[in-house]
């Protein structure tokens, strides 16, 4: 399968982003990853919510105070203070096992 953290959605100097992709191409299981509170502009959580009704999706929200810019990993797109249990959920997901949609 494929998993996808805090996903570039967004074309940025460094390339065009996924934006356009059409991931239904895409043959595996595929999971988003993202946080809600995730502020970097590239990333926007509302273009994984966009595509859960076809993909699965967990949804962090919170964490520990931001230690870096938003497009950077000590905040919210880092999923900071949010680690383990958003790790712990996504290798659920890998083992086929259950997994929380939501980590609050």
């Amino acid at each position: 399968g494929v998993v996808l953290t805090s996903t570039l959605f967004v074309a940025a100097r460094s390339g065009r982003g996924l934006s356009g992709l059409d991931f239904t191409l895409i043959k595996v299981p595929v999971l988003f990853v993202h946080n809600i509170d995730d502020g970097c502009r590239f990333t926007p959580y509302r273009s994984a919510k966009a595509l859960a009704d076809r993909f699965a999706l967990i949804t962090v929200s919170g964490g520990d105070p931001p230690r870096s810019d938003a497009c950077e990993a000590y905040r919210s797109h880092g999923y900071l203070g949010k680690e383990r249990p958003t790790v712990e959920a996504i290798v659920n997901w890998m083992l086929k096992k259950p997994y929380p949609g939501n980590i609050d």
